[in-house]
């Protein structure tokens, strides 16, 4: 999780189908969405309902929290 980059919400333009785990939600366009990109993979997003999202927002949250030197956005 070092040097993971901060998932950010954004409205879908198109429809895209949630990665949440045993999730079959379908997200429409218009929708907001949580939208993580690992740092590992190149043009890949992990797009996540606003049900799925509490789960990778506190994961986020428990590894940017702490990391201030790690971290470039942080002041």
């Amino acid at each position: 999780m070092w040097h993971e980059p901060m998932p950010k919400w954004r409205t879908a333009r198109n429809q895209y189908q949630c990665q949440g785990h045993d999730c079959a939600k379908v997200i429409a366009p218009g929708e907001r969405y949580l939208d993580g990109s690992p740092s590992r993979r190149k043009n890949c997003h992990l797009r996540y309902c606003p049900e799925c999202a509490e789960p990778v927002v506190q994961r986020a949250n428990a590894y940017h929290f702490f990391n201030g030197q790690s971290d470039p956005k942080s002041g």
